[in-house]
């Protein structure tokens, strides 16, 4: 299967809970909390973590768009890293239909209310 984009959210890698064997990057991929507590780190989690970097080696613009367990990398956003990696707050996503997207990690509004 070929697709134009996929989009991975909330990995929390660092947890015991993270769920590295399943690919399902918008915010919390490295859980930044859990660095500052008990941080456990698997193999599988090293593993996710080197394949993405050998795509964005071999040519896939990754884009890593930051969430709330991400605060640690605020400092010193945007920030690209070698050619095809970058790591934002949001970014725009322009669908193959034309549609535009705002692509951020939704932690922005769990203190606000929409009407």
């Amino acid at each position: 299967m070929k697709y134009k984009s996929i989009f991975i959210s909330d990995l929390h890698l660092g947890t015991k809970h993270s769920q590295a064997n399943n690919l399902y990057l918008v915010g919390d991929i490295i859980d930044g909390w859990a660095i500052k507590q008990k941080f456990h780190w698997k193999q599988s989690h090293s593993d996710v973590i080197q394949k993405i970097l050998r795509m964005a080696r071999k040519g896939t613009k990754v884009y890593y768009v930051t969430g709330n367990h991400d605060e640690f990398l605020c400092s010193f956003l945007p920030l690209l890293l070698g050619e095809n990696l970058n790591i934002v707050n949001d970014i725009d996503y322009i669908a193959m239909d034309g549609n535009r997207y705002l692509v951020t990690h939704g932690d922005i509004f769990d203190t606000m209310t929409l009407t």
